[in-house]
């Protein structure tokens, strides 16, 4: 059986597997980088929506990055060469942490791609990606946008009611007639994606519209989770999973643009480099010819990628475009880190259904398991204002000390 241990603090052992690449954060878990097994949950306190500025503790020792960029607290505790490979990894994996709170061009990420979350968190939720979806439609001037907004209503109401309900057949009922709907919503997102990305036109409109399509996916899995559909939840996952890998991918080059070299220039800030290149690491994570080259860090595979435009002065021209509607490159690095991060919340909820089948249980069976990990932690998610992992104990008292 599973034992699973609550911890507010990153575990060395698991500090070390991701700094070395024996392990890697997919979205809302840490897996095995070569087995693919669920090793940790990263579980999402209530309030941290709310709080841009945790209190500390798992989120902090995450995102610890000096100017340096490297981990020093971290890298020294589990007594690791701090490497660019190791930091850019790190870096990669982590940093996109403090997307999900807020990121500069003020677009909110939902995280819904995940289990355990409470009645009143979700209901809160859904009420916000309402609002979100609301003013999408109004600043893109969608055709039918009453309609679509009716039919956004009534498939939120229906989750509502399906999340709360304890009759088997009330619960039922609501929970189809939400997923027929999300599904409903989730094509309009779509279309309208297509057609921002097609024309060209703004890109938080495009980043918002193909963000929320995957919301909607989200709920609908989480619906089938409600009626213990585990299998129909797995199948709808690994069914998307392709299509969206390539819309992210294709918009991520987009919200980077042309003439990369700029995020080079001196008055971009070390930080926001360093967010390009994991960027771009990101980028050719399925390019073997760049993942297999030894010889260079991750920085000097970008500066190759990049060198052809250092001396173009359309690139430089193109650092800060005169236009104060096109967005700046700190909002093109933030667009893109969310696109990511939504991509691996998707990934990850995955991961984390297929670490359920493995354990051979049922959805409920795996709420009831962390709900007593948490009871025994003391530990109420609703009210608690950081991140909390929950970590598979077996496997980490059989990993070699650090």
């Amino acid at each position: 059986m599973l034992e699973i241990q609550v911890m507010l603090e990153v575990p060395l052992k698991i500090a070390a597997g991701l700094a070395s690449g024996q392990l890697e954060r997919v979205g809302g878990v840490i897996v095995d980088a070569t087995s693919k097994q669920v090793v940790s949950w990263l579980r999402e306190g209530g309030q941290l929506a709310s709080n841009p500025s945790p209190a500390g503790g798992l989120l902090d020792s995450l995102l610890n990055f000096n100017t340096g960029g490297l981990m020093n607290t971290l890298m020294g505790a589990v007594n690791i060469a701090a490497t660019a490979q190791s930091h850019y990894r790190i870096m990669q994996q982590m940093v996109r942490l403090e997307t999900l709170i807020t990121i500069s061009s003020g677009i909110g990420v939902l995280n819904l791609a995940a289990t355990m979350f409470s009645h009143a968190v979700l209901t809160k939720r859904l009420n916000d990606l309402e609002t979100k979806i609301e003013l999408l439609y109004k600043s893109i001037g969608a055709e039918f946008e009453k309609d679509r907004q009716a039919k956004l209503k009534a498939a939120t109401l229906a989750a509502k009611n399906a999340f709360g309900m304890e009759k088997r057949k009330n619960k039922e009922l609501q929970a189809h007639n939400a997923i027929d709907r999300f599904d409903e919503v989730r094509q309009f997102l779509l279309h309208d994606f297509e057609e921002l990305f097609k024309k060209s036109r703004s890109l938080e409109q495009t980043v918002s519209a193909l963000a929320h399509a995957m919301d909607m996916d989200s709920l609908l899995v989480r619906c089938h989770l409600e009626l213990d559909e585990l299998s129909s939840a797995r199948n709808h996952l690994e069914g998307n999973s392709s299509f969206y890998e390539q819309c992210v991918n294709e918009l991520v080059g987009k919200c980077l643009g042309y003439h990369r070299a700029r995020f080079f220039h001196k008055s971009v800030k070390k930080a926001d480099l360093y967010r390009v290149i994991a960027i771009e690491d990101w980028l050719h994570r399925n390019d073997k010819a760049w993942q297999s080259d030894k010889t260079d860090d991750v920085c000097m595979k970008v500066v190759n990628a990049y060198r052809k435009d250092f001396w173009n002065d359309k690139a430089i021209k193109d650092i800060n475009p005169k236009n104060s509607k096109l967005p700046t490159l700190a909002d093109r690095i933030a667009y893109a880190e969310l696109l990511i991060e939504k991509f691996e919340g998707f990934r990850g909820f995955r991961a984390e259904l297929e670490g359920i089948a493995r354990l051979g249980i049922t959805y409920s069976e795996w709420e009831r398991q962390q709900e007593e990990a948490l009871t025994q932690a003391g530990l109420d998610l609703e009210e608690y204002d950081d991140y909390a992992l929950l970590v598979d104990k077996r496997w980490l008292d059989k990993q070699p000390a650090a």
